[in-house]
């Protein structure tokens, strides 16, 4: 968490502290979206295979090779976030 940005978060695995996710809250624009109100969005790491499709878009402020963003609104399913965030902290090793 930062001060400026009180509603966003890093998490980072405790052995390597590599950043796995990071939970933003964003405007839609800045996803090419349409809308106001505000968007909780996580952006991860890409596992082995890249997802794509509704709910999944390129990263966010990130490397958009290595990284992708997973809308948190209720397009994608909790096993399919859980799945993410997983496969983003295996890969955050040294």
């Amino acid at each position: 968490m930062w001060e400026k940005f009180p509603n966003d978060a890093v998490l980072r695995r405790k052995d390597t502290k590599k950043w796995y996710a990071v939970l933003i809250v964003i405007e839609p624009k800045k996803l090419g979206l349409e809308g106001d109100a505000p968007l909780d969005i996580a952006v991860v790491r890409k596992g082995a295979t890249e997802r794509e499709g509704k709910g999944y878009l390129p990263a966010y402020h990130m490397n958009k090779k290595n990284w992708m963003t997973l809308l948190l609104d209720g397009t994608l399913c909790d096993e399919e976030i859980d799945e993410a965030i997983i496969s983003s902290y295996d890969m955050a090793v040294k």
